[in-house]
């Protein structure tokens, strides 16, 4: 068993949330020009392996942590100069920051004239904070706040059943009861559904400036 029981257990039973966030950033075409890039809300930093070899990879988030945290600063006005990164990944993240709005202006700001964001978050999915919880934006909402891109792609993530079994196994009360159930989440996975839905768990949203 690996080092960290916490992070395996974790991995086995993982949400379909988490699941189809990874396959998100799976499907990320890294275009090898990027050698720019912030992280907004790094967390455990899971991102680096995405990109190869670069000049800047800044590590931004709301706590100090001197090994995975470069920057500490809030979403709402990022400490950069204009046109400093030519992309930020900003995952699962948006829905903690109480004017989500402000924080699109700014990334805009500090992309470069082609720069891109790559961002995903949660539409029908439990409350959780980290360490507040604001926003579940439709897709009429995103397309509003990042009106300014040139160029914008929206995809819907999971279906009704992939939003169902994680209701049920975040439940506080049938949390220990269900959270099992999770193994069979990476065996929904494996299936492709329709994209179209208007109950997705969430949206990945890809944008040009």
């Amino acid at each position: 068993m690996p080092s960290d029981p916490n992070k395996f257990l974790n991995k086995v039973f993982a949400t379909n949330r988490r699941i189809l966030v990874n396959q998100s950033l799976a499907s990320i075409d890294i275009n090898k020009k990027w050698k720019k890039i912030l992280v907004v809300g790094v967390g455990n930093d899971p991102y680096r392996d995405l990109f190869g070899e670069l000049e800047q990879y800044i590590r931004m988030d709301t706590f100090v942590d001197k090994e995975r945290v470069d920057v500490v600063a809030d979403g709402h006005y990022l400490p950069f100069h204009q046109s400093s990164f030519d992309c930020i990944m900003v995952i699962e993240v948006l829905e903690h920051l109480e004017h989500p709005e402000k924080f699109v202006d700014e990334a805009y700001r500090v992309l470069n004239s082609s720069g891109s964001i790559f961002l995903t978050i949660p539409f029908m999915f439990h409350e959780h904070g980290d360490p507040s919880d604001f926003w579940r934006p439709t897709r009429y909402a995103l397309e509003n706040v990042f009106s300014k891109f040139s160029k914008l792609v929206i995809i819907s993530q999971g279906t009704r059943l992939h939003v169902i079994l994680d209701l049920i196994s975040t439940s506080g009360i049938l949390f220990g009861l269900f959270r099992f159930f999770r193994i069979f989440n990476h065996l929904i996975g494996l299936f492709k559904f329709q994209k179209k839905t208007s109950a997705p768990s969430g949206f990945f949203v890809k944008a040009t400036k």
